[in-house]
């Protein structure tokens, strides 16, 4: 996209990385001798290959440990959460607010775990054979899926005790205890 005056404004990393190899750039390039045309288009095929694996492993890492601190965690409360509703069944007691937080926390499990299987799914397609295709598949499908994981890992974070909570929390981090 380009702004009033014809400036381009990208959007996103690979847009800005998209604008590099574009003809005039390569011009200006060879005609200060800074890089010939050949060099401009080889190291924009590096930095897109440097931008495909670093996404890559940011979506692992994201599923890595949305599966295995995270979802673990927000399990835990719904076990104990589920415990304390059948004690208080167990003595007559209706508990309709626990009852309400244990379908909470049900429902934040059961989209975390879509969500999860979605952002793996996407990283294991890694797109085509290109890194220009690869890189494209990272912006288009595995960085949507991984903000898809983060934003129930915020609500499951405002809800699940800090107790549990197996990473420091946003609070932790702008108010150091």
């Amino acid at each position: 996209p380009a702004a009033a005056g014809g400036v381009p404004t990208p959007t996103t990393t690979l847009d800005a990385l998209e604008l590099v190899p574009a003809e005039k750039n390569k011009a200006l390039f060879e005609k200060y001798g800074v890089l010939s045309h050949r060099e401009v288009e080889s190291r924009h095929e590096i930095v897109l290959d440097q931008y495909f694996k670093t996404v890559n492993i940011e979506g692992e890492l994201t599923a890595d440990i949305a599966a295995t601190m995270i979802l673990p965690a927000a399990m835990r409360y719904m076990s104990d959460l589920l415990a304390a509703a059948e004690r208080a069944a167990d003595i007559g007691l209706k508990a309709t607010g626990l009852r309400a937080s244990l379908e909470e926390v049900n429902g934040l499990v059961d989209e975390l775990r879509v969500a999860l299987d979605a952002l793996r799914a996407q990283n294991e397609e890694l797109g085509v054979d290109t890194v220009h295709s690869k890189s494209y598949h990272m912006r288009d499908n595995v960085i949507p899926a991984m903000n898809a994981v983060r934003v129930v890992v915020d609500r499951l974070e405002k809800v699940v005790p800090d107790d549990i909570w197996p990473l420091p929390t946003y609070r932790d981090m702008l108010f150091v205890k």
